[in-house]
């Protein structure tokens, strides 16, 4: 299973850095750390980093022509949409195993 997560403007690439960190960001960065020692790949994309990743994906693109930026995270398992506007639970991922 390939996970890529299409990631809002952040200070650092996880999130998790500053005096106080998002306990969102900090489910998320577990969530990551769990996928991939399973085995999975994870891939995190950020806008102002990796602009072309956005392009490539033509729902990432499209949801960003229609929405901007507002509608990220995006999150997409085995190059399907899994959550647009938040962050997955690991259920929403299992959810789109073999699907």
């Amino acid at each position: 299973m390939t996970v890529h997560i299409y990631d809002p403007e952040m200070c650092c690439t996880t999130g998790v850095c500053g005096p106080s960190a998002d306990p969102e960001m900090l489910r998320v960065a577990q969530l990551v750390a769990g996928l991939t020692r399973e085995g999975h790949k994870v891939v995190r994309h950020m806008l102002s980093q990796d602009a072309a990743a956005f392009a490539a994906d033509p729902q990432v693109y499209q949801q960003l022509l229609a929405h901007g930026p507002n509608s990220l995270p995006i999150v997409t398992v085995d190059n399907a949409v899994c959550t647009i506007g938040r962050y997955p639970e690991l259920e929403d991922i299992r959810a789109m195993q073999g699907a």
